[in-house]
């Protein structure tokens, strides 16, 4: 491992690094930077460079053992007539039956309640509960053969330090591109049955019980309903993404005080993946999918201090979000969520060897969003997402600190 920091002429200088790395399980391993950054004004520097990376797979990727995780299944079951997904079980599927005819093998008979209920296989849905089920029971396996990912970082931007002689404004913007190849994750639940159901037309062609894919698979042989996926751990192929981070901080005094503004916004322009090393790329920008892939967002906050009192009123803006199921299903009729606006309010006082903070969360008293609605077909899967929308309504909170 060596870094280098070489002044080139000046205000330019080089960051060099290299790293290599032997693992037992993955061979050896190459990791390099190069970045610049030039100071071409007083008030203004350029930065950025290029980084490649390789990471190896953890101990858990490798060898964890099997491990039930509940998991979105957002277009539910594909042998169900409640399925959205257009390759299954429904009407318009000029291959209904073919996909009917694996549903039964991959269940392993033909007197389960898929073929023996109410309508048969042209009515079938999940028994004893609602028919849209968009959850799945997934094991997750380690794989002692998956091999290293590689990343490739692409960075440049700008920092500007009172420009045109405006004091103490600082402005960055950042643009990045990070793309990665032989991704390491758990094959999802949603892959293996799109896989093994021929959703892209040449995984399955032969809608064959026997195919990789489908013995990945689980069906209860009674009810007829899913089971459980294997979700082993793999290389999944190609993710691209790029965006522009912009920050900005200024202050100025205003009376007998100082009045102060930050704020951070993020523009992601780009995110894309592949399910499988063979499928074609997933566009999930502006979608729930990955955890949740927001367009645009900023948190702000305005200060004011004077002598020892601060008050702080802190904004989060979320933009409009469609449903994990757009990523896979654009014409998905599941919906996602409206923009999003949440306001903190703070104020302290410190005083000796005491301070004391008192605020109010959530102004605004502002509702969680409704996730996952799905108008005219079920209300099972209105839910929210309470990492982003909070839950709680507002708020109150004081606390008091003390140095002995």
């Amino acid at each position: 491992y060596g870094e280098l920091l070489v002044p080139v002429v000046k205000n330019l200088e080089l960051e060099l690094g290299y790293r290599y790395s032997d693992f037992n399980t993955a061979g050896g391993t190459n990791t390099y930077k190069g970045l610049f950054t030039w100071k071409a004004l007083e008030s203004l520097t350029f930065r950025g460079g290029y980084q490649f990376a390789t990471r190896a797979p953890n101990t858990a990727e490798l060898f964890t053992g099997p491990t039930q995780a509940v998991v979105s299944f957002p277009n539910t079951d594909p042998c169900s007539v409640a399925t959205l997904s257009t390759w299954g079980n429904v009407p318009g599927n000029p291959n209904r039956l073919k996909v009917q005819a694996l549903c039964r093998a991959i269940i392993g008979n033909s007197t389960s309640l898929f073929d023996t209920g109410p309508g048969g296989p042209n009515a079938f849905f999940r028994p004893g509960g609602p028919a849209f089920f968009p959850l799945e029971i997934e094991i997750v396996k380690g794989n002692p053969d998956v091999g290293p990912e590689t990343g490739k970082t692409w960075t440049l931007g700008a920092v500007v330090s009172d420009p045109f002689g405006v004091e103490r404004l600082n402005f960055t913007v950042d643009a990045y591109r990070i793309q990665l190849s032989d991704t390491i994750s758990p094959v999802s639940s949603t892959t293996v049955y799109g896989n093994c159901f021929n959703a892209d037309g040449a995984s399955n062609p032969t809608y064959d019980v026997n195919n990789p894919w489908c013995k990945l698979i689980a069906r209860h042989p009674s009810t007829g309903d899913r089971a459980t996926v294997d979700a082993v751990y793999s290389n999944l192929g190609k993710l691209t993404t790029q965006g522009v981070d912009v920050g900005l901080n200024w202050s100025t005094e205003v009376g007998a005080g100082r009045l102060g503004l930050n704020t951070n916004m993020s523009f992601l322009d780009k995110f894309e993946y592949q399910t499988s090393p063979t499928s074609a790329l997933v566009d999930a920008r502006g979608t729930a999918d990955q955890g949740g892939l927001f367009k645009f967002r900023a948190n702000s906050n305005i200060s004011y201090m004077w002598s020892d009192f601060n008050v702080n009123l802190g904004w989060q803006h979320l933009a409009s979000l469609k449903n994990a199921a757009a990523a896979l299903n654009p014409a998905t009729t599941v919906q996602g969520t409206s923009a999003y606006d949440l306001f903190n309010l703070s104020a302290g006082y410190h005083w000796s060897k005491y301070s004391v903070r008192i605020g109010m969360d959530n102004v605004l008293n502002k509702q969680p969003l409704v996730y996952g609605r799905n108008p005219n077909v079920d209300t099972n899967t209105d839910t929210t997402l309470p990492q982003y929308y909070d839950p709680l309504g507002r708020r109150f909170f004081v606390g008091l600190k003390a140095k002995f």
